[in-house]
């Protein structure tokens, strides 16, 4: 079974009033195929935004229904070590990103993002300067 870690900003486009239905076409279908995943950052990020108790409680619950990819000790080292290269390089990682990208890796799980140069300078930098164990696969939703 393939795992999509489905990051904060495609669940914000998603739970929108009037999301993009591409977006919701494919979360659809990676819930679906029981594909759909979520860590810790990510629910934190989201369901701190909701201010409806009623849609708070709807929500945490389908959050806790979908996998659960670890943020653990593994994932942080990953992501330090991502962190560290993108520091000799000149630029600036975002910690929760970092995070999202080591815990993607540590269970082989795909991400998935609206498109983020965040995302795209830790692609960069795996490519050329540093060695993780496993691969960071990213997934652009459209």
């Amino acid at each position: 079974m393939s795992i999509r870690l489905i990051d904060s900003s495609v669940w914000i486009e998603y739970l929108r009033p009037r999301p993009r239905p591409e977006v919701v076409r494919a979360v659809r279908a990676a819930l679906d195929a029981d594909e759909a995943a979520v860590a810790a950052p990510v629910v934190v990020e989201v369901l701190s935004g909701i201010r409806d108790a009623g849609e708070y409680s709807v929500r945490e619950a389908e959050f806790r229904a979908l996998h659960q990819v670890p943020v653990d000790g593994d994932a942080s080292y990953i992501a330090a070590r991502i962190g560290r290269a993108l520091a000799e390089a000149g630029k600036m990682g975002k910690t929760v990103d970092l995070m999202l990208v080591g815990a993607a890796i540590n269970a082989g799980a795909e991400l998935w993002s609206l498109w983020d140069e965040h995302y795209e300078e830790v692609a960069a930098i795996l490519k050329r300067a540093v060695r993780v164990p496993g691969t960071f696969r990213v997934r652009w939703v459209p």
